[in-house]
């Protein structure tokens, strides 16, 4: 799923990662870390929100800040490749290297992108509509008094929590929550599509986390879609844990909405299916047609886990008894019982969403 042009292209396809997530909580903390209490930047915000709209603009003015930042950083190590990852017997595999005289991590490929990845969106579009419904058109609380909530990790909010828990999330075809996702993959992809690196090439967005999200929401204040400060924001292109309810092929037709060709550094959506649901002939007659669709659809990569919850909870509770059971992390295989238990949890509660 990271897509390069073989023989010809020395990509960086993880050079930065665009915590979205997180630009929602700067944003609503008027330019302040709600999670550590500290100034993240001196753009200018209006000191209150009177509409969506208002709150909206300043998560993209909040993003065009964090990219423009991505992009300066990168740029600026990326002119020091040459002392820390230079690769003389790669780039001698390179023909335009060998006619350059210059290492593939200099410039001397002919493509030489970077890959600006854009982590969190679905938590971040379940946040924004979870504040859209519960702020703005219930008003059963203000945004000031919300975003105190959320400092406060919920806090004494367990009813506004739950509500928020229930709100339209993505990854079900909700028409207007998959807009809102597109909207905003969009306009980070206008960001630094095509802005040039610091090697003699371009950048490009990436729809991928790997398993970053887990310790990219350990930095993240909890978020108005329910999810606590700490937990891991949303992976991939996936839905957020658990919030995808209409079935596999609602989630598979809310992903597919997203234009492949503005995230050209790849992006890969990672389902979970249960073992019965592709067992025996028809089972797995059903399993093709369903990759099939997706890609007709117009999706880009897809992985697949199959298991149950209750598998995984054995494997857990029995290490010494499931040694060898193999799940799908991401660009790679893992034994689950060599995860971290907080992976571990999060692979046990998608597999429960899931029967």
């Amino acid at each position: 799923y990271e897509p390069a042009a073989y023989g010809k292209e020395m990509p960086s396809s993880c050079c930065g990662l665009i915590n979205v997530p997180k630009s929602l909580e700067i944003a609503l903390g008027h330019g302040f870390d709600i999670k550590f209490g500290v100034r993240a930047d001196d753009l200018e915000y209006p000191s209150d929100y009177k509409s969506f709209d208002e709150l909206y603009s300043a998560l993209k003015l909040r993003l065009r800040y964090a990219a423009e930042q991505a992009m300066e950083i990168t740029a600026a190590y990326e002119k020091h490749y040459d002392l820390v990852t230079s690769a003389p017997l790669t780039s001698a595999t390179f023909a335009d290297c060998v006619e350059k005289g210059e290492d593939a991590y200099t410039g001397g490929a002919k493509y030489n992108n970077s890959g600006l990845n854009v982590t969190g969106l679905a938590t971040a579009v379940d946040s924004l509509m979870a504040i859209k419904w519960l702020v703005f058109d219930e008003r059963r609380v203000t945004l000031g008094e919300f975003t105190e909530i959320l400092k406060n990790d919920w806090r004494g909010a367990d009813e506004l929590r739950l509500n928020a828990t229930q709100s339209d999330c993505y990854g079900n075809g909700h028409e207007a929550v998959d807009a809102l996702y597109t909207d905003l993959y969009d306009y980070i992809g206008g960001l630094f599509n095509g802005k040039r690196n610091g090697r003699n090439g371009l950048f490009r967005m990436g729809a991928f986390s790997i398993d970053n999200c887990f310790w990219l929401g350990k930095g993240t204040a909890a978020s108005a879609d329910g999810r606590r400060c700490g937990e891991p924001i949303s992976k991939n292109s996936c839905a957020s844990v658990g919030k995808d309810k209409s079935g596999v092929t609602a989630l598979l037709s809310s992903v597919a909405k997203a234009d492949a060709a503005l995230a050209p550094n790849g992006g890969v959506l990672d389902v979970v299916l249960h073992p019965s649901a592709v067992s025996g002939d028809d089972g797995l007659k059903a399993f093709a047609a369903l990759v099939r669709t997706y890609f007709a659809l117009g999706g880009f990569a897809v992985h697949f886990n199959v298991f149950s919850s209750e598998e995984l909870k054995k494997a857990k509770q029995c290490p010494e008894k499931y040694s060898t059971l193999q799940v799908r992390v991401c660009g790679w295989n893992a034994y689950f019982v060599d995860l971290p238990p907080e992976q571990q949890d999060t692979f046990i509660k998608i597999a429960e969403g899931t029967e």
